[in-house]
This record gives C-alpha cells, structure tokens and sequence, in this order.
C-alpha cells in the first residue's frame, strides 16, 4: 500500500509518474480521497471517501476503514490510517492512495434518543397480559440508530415483541418514523424486561429499639437484582424492633430488624403447658431477658422451681417438652 499527498504541480505529477513506472506501480490502482466528507452509518467505508466511488471494483466500495465519529464530533483520519485499514485486504496492497494527509469526517444525521426508544418500549409491554398494570424494570441494549439531523421529533411505535435468548431478554420491532412520514424505517431493539419488586423502606428516621409500626414504613419498587439485599414488601415486618440507628427512606435489610423483647427480668409470665390432652396454665417470674420464639429461664411463683420456657408474645410463653 502507498500513500501519497496531492499533487497540485505538473512537475511534481510527472515525477510522481516516473516514480511509478521505476517502482513497477504503474499498473496500481490509484484511489484520490477526499479531504472532507460527511458519514451515515457507524462505519467508515471506502465508498464514503473515495473522490469517484463508482469507479472503485465493487467489492471494494463497502470495505471498512475505521469506526465513524459521533454525530456532531468531526474527526480526522489519517492517510496512513486508512492506508493501514485497506492493507489488511490482499487484493489492496499494492494500491496507491492519493490525498491529503488527513481527511475531516463528519457524521451526518443524530442519534436517536435513548429516553424516547425506552418510553416506547415501555409503553409497549406494559400492555402486554403478563405485564398489565405491573411496574417494569426495563434496560434497553445500547443502538446506534441514526435520524436526520433536521429530524428531532420522531415518532417511535413499537409493532412487535419475541423472545430473546437470554432470560428476560425480548427483541423488540419498533417503526420509527420522521416527522411528516418522510422517512419510515423498522428497527430491532433487543431489552431486557422483569417485573420490579416492591421493599419496605423506613418512612423517616428511626432509632435503634424502636417497634415498627404502620406509619414507619413505606415501600419502594426496585429492580429484582437490587430488591435481593432487602425486605419484600409483601412480608410481614410491623411489630419487630430496629436493632440499629435507620435513616430515612433507607431500604430495610433482613438484619435490621429483631423481634420485639417480649418479657424483661422480673416480668410476670402467663405460661401454658400442655401435654396430650391435657393442659396447665401456672404464673412464672422471668429470670431474663427474651425475644419472641427465645427460651429463657422462668421460675415457678408457687413452688419457687426454676424451667424453660419459649416466649410466644408480650410476657406469654409456653413449655416444650
């Protein structure tokens, strides 16, 4: 592959021509680029900068050179990098390239905005029988869908929906037309769509010991990834006791939350045993401390003789045997 900067000089054009001869180049193809130009798509093909495309063999014309630039950031490309690029293709190395020593590139067109190609999305599935009034965690694959630069509205309306391949994964068919129907494309969209789960999230701020009640608690929808760390919204939580200092709308972990102290040392406790059919119920001192579903040492008021019992709620406990 040679590259060589344009020749405005009839001297310098006939030495350059008796330099080929000499070098056996002759018989190459020359290819003149342009200095500037202006890209659709996400590549950089031949075609795009070549001063005569249609004079390229056409298995040429759609050979990749380099990854074309953000819409509205204009780039420069070098000669030797495009000699580069072509010099991987056999039947291109002995090519000769004639231009500048950097080409301007600009993207035509703007990207299509991703908010809009999720909001249609959305609405799509959220209509969908498995889906219907459910709230939606939706992650959208990043595309590289291009509109006119003049096109700033475009209507999106999503036609169809199949699964993907991976789990929760779905390909999308969406129309996505310009503003007057000028232009009209359909498009593919491959996202991800899992229903959100609710959590239990502390409604203001609340101090270790405190006991949950109804107003302490609000619930917010979460991703299933993010929910995993947290308290479903749907299990029961009203009653149990924060073992630590939580900040408002701080979503609630597992550990956060113990049950209430259900008796304290030198509480009266009504204990129920009960044995086959037959059931006693006797009065009883706590020796200590105790949660629900936590065992502690009691001591009978009437014959003063110390046993275990399990605490089943507020100074109410019962006798395993």
């Amino acid at each position: 592959m040679t590259h060589r900067k344009n020749c405005a000089m009839p001297w310098l054009a006939a030495l350059l021509s008796g330099w080929l001869a000499a070098t056996g180049l002759a018989r190459a193809q020359m290819i003149e680029l342009r200095s500037n130009d202006s890209i659709q798509g996400g590549m950089v093909l031949l075609r795009d900068i070549a001063h005569s495309p249609n004079a390229l063999p056409e298995t040429w014309r759609d050979r990749e050179i380099v990854k074309a630039p953000q819409p509205g950031e204009p780039a420069q490309v070098s000669l030797t990098m495009i000699a580069a690029a072509l010099n991987q293709y056999q039947d291109m190395r002995h090519v000769v390239l004639r231009g500048e020593a950097h080409l301007s590139l600009q993207r035509a067109g703007t990207l299509l905005a991703a908010e809009k190609l999720h909001a249609a999305v959305r609405a799509f599935a959220g209509a969908q029988p498995p889906w219907q009034d459910a709230e939606l965690h939706i992650e959208c694959e990043p595309s590289d869908i291009e509109i006119p630069a003049s096109e700033l509205e475009p209507e999106i309306r999503v036609l169809s929906m199949t699964s993907g391949e991976r789990p929760n994964y779905y390909r999308f068919s969406a129309e996505i037309a310009t503003s007057g129907g000028s232009s009209v494309r359909i498009v593919d969209v491959s996202a991800k769509v899992e229903p959100m789960q609710k959590v239990w999230v502390a409604a203001r701020q609340l101090a270790r010991g405190h006991v949950l009640e109804a107003q302490d608690l609000d619930v917010l929808w979460l991703s299933p990834d993010a929910a995993q760390n947290f308290l479903s919204g749907e299990e029961p939580v009203f009653g149990l006791e924060a073992n630590r200092d939580i900040r408002a709308r701080q979503p609630l972990a597992p550990h956060f939350l113990v049950p209430p102290i259900n008796a304290r040392r030198g509480d009266t406790v009504n204990v129920v045993a009960m044995r086959g059919g037959l059931q006693v119920a006797l009065r009883a001192t706590a020796l200590a401390n105790g949660r629900r579903g936590e065992r502690i040492m009691c001591m009978n008021e009437t014959s003063r003789r110390r046993f275990l019992v399990r605490l089943t709620d507020v100074r109410e406990a019962t006798v395993d045997f």
